[in-house]
């Protein structure tokens, strides 16, 4: 379907279809939204604060699908044949990005009943931020050589990654789950695999961790742990919620747990 939507040319005969399956189901979340407006009157107020979490995705539902409807019949755009043989992946030189995050893949709807380990990467060697203006692929700006330009857009796109990081610990902290929030029953990381500016060595990986106090997670702000590698914190993270690992995990070089925060 993705690849229908993104590719091939539409027709009438797959316009109408997908126009006639937006009304049905906005017919179905007017139903939805007034069987809700008459429950409410019948509900304690736990409930009805979990009734307006509810209302609310649907809220954003509609707005997501007020949204792809509008672009249902906009014409789509005349692109190059991609050209591979590079050595990346994709190419560099190309505006566009590889797994940037944006505002909508971080909007969490599900309501979790255990511990979830949400993936959520920032890391490109493609296009990065190009909707905002910048030149270079993170790649290129990790390996500044010290120049003003690549600095000076580094710590913007860092700053763009942090602005949707702290969006998604936001919308987590906002839904209500259990005994805390959705944040308090989830582990979520942000980090770098790079431990040195203009080199790569795994010495100082910078990683923040967030949420977990529902799972035994005691936050003690900024530790340092030289001699330990990161496998550890991956550990000390599964274990609260379970995880079964290997005997080798992480090549077998994960010989423990940071204590601090269990």
């Amino acid at each position: 379907m993705l690849f229908d939507q993104l590719f091939r040319p539409d027709t009438a005969e797959t316009l109408n279809p997908r126009e006639a399956e937006f009304l049905r189901r906005a017919s179905v979340l007017d139903s939805l939204r007034q069987q809700a407006k008459k429950l409410s009157g019948s509900l304690g107020v736990e409930d009805r604060h979990k009734l307006d979490e509810y209302l609310t995705s649907i809220r954003d539902l509609e707005r997501r699908m007020q949204n792809e409807k509008e672009w249902l019949r906009q014409p789509k755009p005349q692109v190059e044949a991609l050209q591979f043989g590079k050595l990346e992946g994709l190419d560099p030189e190309k505006a566009g990005s590889c797994l940037t995050p944006s505002p909508l893949p971080c909007k969490p709807t599900a309501r979790a009943s255990s511990p979830t380990w949400p993936a959520w990467t920032a890391w490109t060697r493609t296009g990065t931020w190009k909707e905002m203006g910048n030149p270079y692929n993170y790649h290129e700006m990790t390996h500044h050589g010290e120049d003003p330009d690549k600095l000076r857009w580094f710590t913007k796109a860092d700053t763009y990654f942090m602005e949707e990081w702290a969006y998604f610990l936001n919308k987590l902290k906002a839904v209500k789950e259990g005994d805390g929030t959705l944040l308090d029953h989830t582990l979520v990381a942000y980090g770098s695999s790079g431990g040195s500016i203009n080199a790569h060595h795994n010495h100082h990986l910078p990683t923040m961790i967030a949420g977990g106090s529902r799972l035994g997670v005691k936050h003690q702000g900024h530790i340092i742990k030289e001699d330990m590698r990161l496998g550890n914190l991956w550990r000390t993270m599964f274990e609260p919620m379970g995880v079964p690992m290997p005997a080798n995990f992480q090549g077998g070089e994960s010989d423990g747990i940071v204590k601090e925060i269990v």
